[in-house]
């Protein structure tokens, strides 16, 4: 038997780094968007502070193994409203069959 073989932070980098080629991205992005206003009630509310409106973003910035596939932190930038944005991290689950869950969103939605 040979140990040692596998190089897991290697393997999350090329994951992290290429995840576009073997996930949906418009699937994903709608999944985040629906997510983000089913949880924005749950995320801080920061008043008076302007932030730049960055329009829709997301990216991917752990994709790691774990006992049922892989888990997976996304970066979001979103509008939640008329002059509203909510950012924060969304972890989700992707089990081996495709099949992607919402785990938890955290992060802060800024209103003017």
């Amino acid at each position: 038997m040979l140990t040692g073989i596998f190089q897991e932070d290697n393997f999350e980098g090329v994951l992290t780094a290429n995840w576009t080629r073997f996930m949906d991205s418009g699937k994903l992005l709608a999944y985040v968007l629906r997510n983000v206003q089913e949880h924005a009630n749950r995320l801080a509310i920061i008043s008076g502070t302007k932030v730049k409106a960055k329009g829709v973003s997301m990216t991917i910035s752990r994709f790691y193994l774990n006992n049922n596939g892989f888990g997976i932190w996304l970066e979001f930038s979103v509008p939640v409203g008329q002059n509203k944005t909510a950012e924060g991290t969304m972890e989700l689950s992707l089990d081996l069959k495709g099949n992607l869950n919402h785990v938890q969103t955290i992060g802060n939605v800024y209103v003017p």
